[in-house]
């Protein structure tokens, strides 16, 4: 941390990082939308979000990504989340064997890392492997560099 520090002169004004730190008025419009759907906030949303959403979600992927038209089914490829955590844990287990290679597969983890990556890592039977990612290394993780027998068990990889 010193070292990416260094060159930051003492006395700067600091910047707030914090998030969702609401600090100014709520729009007319916004709690008159609110007001009129209140009684919804009672109940959980559907788990697969609303035909409009999916829709709009691929719609949105197909453009941004120039996909081919109809590529994304959105009742069978998008699966609405409430943040990063739930998909990033929950895709693990997709992917992970019982073994690789004839024994536990590892995970490996770029370090400083996600917590739920670890987590993901044990809770889906794997071995997680945190990879330094420091100024020797560009603060990129070094996967390269690891034994070949670690490699062969390697099952999944978070790049980020």
């Amino acid at each position: 941390m010193a070292t990416l520090l260094d060159p930051v002169k003492p006395g700067m004004p600091p910047i707030s990082l914090a998030v969702g730190d609401p600090n100014g008025q709520v729009p007319g419009f916004v709690s008159e939308i609110l007001a009129k759907h209140a009684k919804e906030f009672g109940q959980y949303p559907p788990i697969n979000g609303s035909a409009d959403w999916r829709d709009a979600a691929a719609n949105w992927l197909t453009t941004r990504f120039k996909l081919t038209p109809g590529s994304i089914d959105p009742d069978k490829n998008l699966l609405p989340l409430n943040g990063t955590r739930e998909g990033l844990f929950l895709a693990l287990f997709t992917v992970m064997p019982e073994t690789k290679a004839g024994k536990r597969p590892a995970v490996l983890i770029p370090n400083p890392f996600y917590q739920c990556y670890a987590a993901a890592a044990l809770s889906a039977g794997g071995e997680p492997v945190f990879v330094p990612a420091t100024a020797a290394t560009g603060f990129l993780p070094d996967y390269a560099s690891l034994p070949k027998e670690l490699l062969e068990r390697t099952a999944a990889v978070y790049i980020c």
